[in-house]
């Protein structure tokens, strides 16, 4: 039952942000699940994508690592945007966009209103990391929109 709860929720708030784009009517939207194991650079889930991506994984213990993979489609300021549907204590989810070596470009720790937000410049052609950790015991799903900021 939660499971389908998450997806009527994700085609609504998929639907939403598809219509608040200034360019809706041509927004290529793409969704992407994570393949486990992903919990490492070298078994990410590669992704590709022009103007929307939405990640959707899955955290199933305080020991869990997710990892996505991806080239940026050009240079500009892209915007990362994680929701869960569960309640989740502040500061217990964490999303890190780490360049091709490994380094923090940076990351953000969800907060207290259930937020985490953040916008980063990439470069044409680099290939980047969004890893997702969390310290939180219960397993619960989470959803990332990625997509290049106005």
């Amino acid at each position: 039952m939660l499971c389908m709860k998450k997806k009527i929720v994700a085609g609504i708030l998929t639907l939403v942000m598809a219509v608040g784009m200034s360019s809706s009517a041509y927004a290529e939207i793409k969704r992407v699940n994570e393949i486990e194991p992903n919990d490492s650079f070298t078994k990410a889930t590669n992704f590709s994508f022009v103007d929307y991506v939405i990640l959707d994984g899955q955290m199933s213990s305080e020991s869990d690592f997710d990892y996505f993979r991806f080239q940026a489609p050009n240079t500009g300021t892209f915007t990362i945007d994680c929701g869960i549907l569960q309640d989740v204590p502040a500061g217990e989810l964490e999303v890190v966009l780490y360049s091709k070596t490994g380094a923090v470009l940076k990351s953000k720790k969800l907060n207290s209103r259930n937020e985490l937000r953040f916008d980063y410049q990439l470069t044409k052609d680099q290939v980047y990391y969004i890893g997702v950790e969390t310290m939180h015991d219960t397993s619960f799903d989470y959803t990332i929109d990625f997509f290049e900021a106005n």
